[in-house]
């Protein structure tokens, strides 16, 4: 039998079968590409919820009920892991202010994991009343919610039978400039009513410069009012105004929490929290300008002021003795002033008196009912020969708050007999020949370089000659030059260790008290602000130079009427006089504004003058030691 051949033969059959190979190539092909487009959607969507499950806004919770204007309040974020960054509150200062933060931490375990919690909570207080945002804040890559809170006024505060009180007391309604004004802040609270952090805000002044000083320590007692008992805590402050017009003194603020339930079945978790705030009124005061002709010789406003008197080194008839030292203390006390404005009690030595004085002492008491100072002076009065002492007597004017007048205290004139020096002949003027000593000793055996008195306590010897032998003589004047070359070759070895600057003063630098460049800068902010005729800047800056014009005494300087103490006479102290009279007195006629110039002009020639006519810009004028080397 033949076998019949297909007209296509063996290449139509494997022609047909490669192309169905390709077709089933090609579906599997699309079902891939169709189950990674799947998968990368699924991959997307679920990297989107991560992204958006860790960076999730953060939720603000507030922990109060009703928010009023000026009342504490908190506010708590949950932060999740460990670790996460301080946020920045700057957001928050517009509206909010910041009373203080607490961060805590949690640890928790969940289906067998561990999970950490972090806790910040701020204490804040909205400015204002309304609508206020509190904004968003910024936790590294995490960021809270921003949310509106609905702030109440202050006086919505709901009030009960327990309200706490927050008394302000000024006395008196007007005052003198420099005159002290009396402020007690008392806090009332009721009996059964418990607090804890309790803080007082400290007193501010506005319209004016003002001195304030704390008066002792807080007072605590009991009182009534409107037959309700309360407990009180009194604070008392002193201000003193340095410049007239009106004065406003800031309201007071009070800032505590309120303790309140106990320990029970419906409260487990014992005493209740609540935030206070209280807040008094602003007060005004209208300050006077000091009298016109007390302004120009030195204004004084006290209640009282004494001047005292003590001596010692006088003998039983109240007589003193040539050579020997005497002391005299003065002293001055005063109601209503403080030390730095009690003026330098330093009279002039008389004639025939080496007078050296010591430091001032300069105390300030802080009393019940206002400030009081002293100032004691010690000088050492040291008779140069017999016969008498006269000295002046003694005036400080003032103003007496109490009697609206000028007053003036005193010391009366006085005279000190002296007697001539123990072991000197009185009848016969003593020699030359005999007054072998060069200087005169003082009480603590140190000579002075001021006249020498006779020697005290001269040993004339009882009998036989009073030149000794020849061979005696020999040898002290053999000891005396030995010791005299013992000597110069010390100071020629101390010389050469020394550098040739320390050998070639004159004398000792006392320490100054700031540097040269401190000065400069003083007297430059001096010359703008005399040059601008700025009476209020100029009395700042030259009360800030003060202490490298003038000797203090280690006490600081805050008035022009203490400069003006210790100012010598010259153009300096004479545009002292006329800033003072402008800041303190009554402007004369058809001028209102001070004129710099005096004081400018006195500044630059004391800037240009020799180093040793200036007061203490280039060297200190330090008044001399009790007993100084010659």
């Amino acid at each position: 039998m033949a076998l019949v051949k297909s007209p296509l033969g063996c290449e139509g059959g494997c022609r047909h079968t490669a192309t169905e190979g390709f077709r089933s190539t090609n579906r599997q092909a699309a079902a891939t590409r169709k189950g990674l487009r799947l998968l990368l959607r699924l991959l997307a969507l679920l990297s989107i919820s991560l992204t958006q499950t860790a960076f999730a806004e953060i939720q603000p919770r507030i922990n109060a009920t009703d928010i009023y204007a000026g009342t504490p309040f908190s506010v708590t974020y949950e932060l999740e892991g460990k670790g996460v960054d301080e946020p920045n509150l700057a957001p928050l200062a517009d509206d909010f202010e910041v009373l203080g933060s607490v961060r805590s931490s949690h640890i928790s375990l969940e289906k067998g994991a561990m999970h950490r919690r972090q806790h910040l909570t701020l204490t804040l207080a909205s400015r204002r009343a309304g609508e206020v945002e509190l904004p968003a804040l910024s936790f590294g890559p995490e960021r809270s919610a921003a949310i509106t809170l609905t702030v109440r006024e202050a006086s919505a505060i709901p009030q009960d039978g327990e309200a706490l009180a927050l008394e302000v007391e000024l006395t008196p309604d007007a005052v003198f400039v420099q005159e002290q004004l009396l402020m007690v802040v008392r806090v009332l609270r009721p009996a059964g009513v418990d607090l804890e952090s309790a803080r007082l805000s400290e007193p501010k002044v506005s319209g004016g410069d003002a001195v304030i000083e704390t008066l002792g320590k807080d007072r605590a007692y009991r009182t009534q009012r409107a037959g309700e008992s309360f407990e009180v805590i009194e604070r008392r402050f002193a201000i003193i105004p340095q410049s007239s017009g009106e004065l406003t003194v800031e309201p007071m603020r009070l800032d505590a929490r309120r303790l309140s339930g106990s320990l029970s079945l419906s409260n487990p978790f014992g005493v209740r929290i609540d935030p206070v705030t209280l807040q008094s009124d602003a007060r005004r005061v209208t300050v006077r300008r000091a009298p016109p002709e007390e302004a120009a010789t030195g204004w004084l406003p006290a209640r009282s002021l004494a001047l005292t008197e003590a001596w010692s080194g006088l003998d039983d008839a109240g007589r003193a003795r040539a050579g020997e030292p005497i002391v005299r203390t003065i002293g001055v006390l005063a109601e209503g002033l403080t030390a730095a404005q009690l003026p330098a009690l330093q009279p002039p030595a008389p004639p025939g008196v080496n007078q050296y004085p010591d430091t001032p002492h300069l105390a300030t008491q802080h009393n019940p009912d206002g400030v009081s100072a002293q100032r004691t002076e010690r000088l050492v009065l040291i008779p140069t020969a017999a016969g008498a002492i006269e000295l002046p007597a003694m005036e400080i004017h003032w103003w007496d708050l109490t009697e609206a007048r000028r007053a003036t205290a005193s010391l009366p004139a006085r005279r000190v007999e002296v007697l001539p020096a123990a072991g000197a002949v009185a009848t016969t003027p003593a020699q030359p020949a005999i007054s072998t000593q060069a200087e005169a000793p003082t009480a603590t055996g140190q000579p002075t370089d001021a006249a020498p008195p006779p020697p005290a306590n001269l040993d004339l010897g009882t009998g036989g000659s009073a030149r000794p032998d020849s061979a005696h003589e020999f040898a002290w004047d053999a000891l005396g030059w030995l010791s005299l070359g013992l000597l110069l070759g010390l100071i020629l070895t101390r010389i050469k260790i020394r550098s040739v600057t320390w050998g070639m003063r004159s004398e000792p630098q006392p320490d100054r008290p700031s540097s040269s460049r401190r000065t400069s800068q003083l007297l430059a902010n001096l010359g703008r602000a005399a040059a601008r005729n700025d009476s209020q800047t100029a009395q700042r800056e030259l009360i800030a130079l003060a202490p490298f014009l003038v000797e203090a005494g280690g006490q600081p300087l805050c008035s022009l009427a203490a400069l003006l103490e210790r100012l010598p006479d010259g153009p300096l102290k004479d545009a002292v006089i006329e800033l003072q009279r402008h800041r303190y007195g009554r402007p004369d006629a058809g001028q209102s504004t001070w004129d710099g110039r005096p004081l400018r002009d006195a500044l630059r020639a004391l800037r240009q003058a020799p180093a040793r006519q200036q007061p203490s810009l280039q060297r200190a004028a330090w008044l001399p030691a009790i007993h100084p080397r010659g």
